[in-house]
């Protein structure tokens, strides 16, 4: 892969030199580590105090055995809003139209040190009575747990899972409109 091209009259960036280029500090000549950008898929069905989410529980690392939504890296390239789709059918054999609610930025720390362990970004998709029969894959099972059972059948949370809900219930606002937040974490198991 060539970084720069030569003409008759000067030299020139590739389009890979220009994108190399474009994450490297200016200053310091390193290139720059950035922020991972995720999905979060909240899958809800049922109405009022009978509504159920869908959780899904994690066999694989990192967070194995970490029970919460289904979340997915978005790679170089891809839509957002696809790669939600996508998710909810690999990973739950679910369907449905993404509706994008959130989006959050969050910085998670370990307590001792401070050292800043995760940077990145979630897009919260809420999925209100997917079609189709839920089912797990080979990255793990999936339920429908019922609000009112989460403190018994849901064990092993991620940390941020109760902010997470706290988000989820303030969707009942009318005329909520789509919001951000940043907001950091201090971890002792992570």
């Amino acid at each position: 892969m060539w970084y720069v091209q030569k003409s008759d009259q000067h030299y020139s960036l590739t389009p890979q030199g220009k994108e190399y280029a474009n994450r490297m500090d200016a200053w310091d000549f390193h290139i720059q580590l950035q922020a991972k950008t995720g999905v979060l898929v909240c899958a809800v069905r049922g109405q009022c105090d009978e509504k159920e989410y869908l959780i899904y529980t994690r066999e694989k690392h990192p967070f194995f055995g970490k029970q919460g939504f289904i979340t997915w890296k978005v790679k170089f390239g891809e839509s957002i809003s696809e790669v939600a789709k996508r998710e909810l059918w690999e990973e739950a054999h679910l369907i449905w139209e993404p509706k994008l609610v959130h989006i959050k930025h969050s910085f998670v720390y370990e307590k001792e040190s401070k050292k800043l362990l995760e940077d990145k970004f979630f897009y919260f998709f809420l999925v209100q009575d997917p079609q189709g029969e839920a089912q797990g894959s080979e990255e793990g099972p999936v339920e429908w747990i019922a609000r009112k059972d989460f403190s018994t059948k849901i064990t092993s949370i991620y940390y941020d899972f109760q902010d997470i809900m706290t988000i989820i219930d303030s969707l009942s606002t009318p005329n909520r409109q789509l919001t951000f937040e940043e907001k950091s974490y201090e971890v002792e198991d992570f």
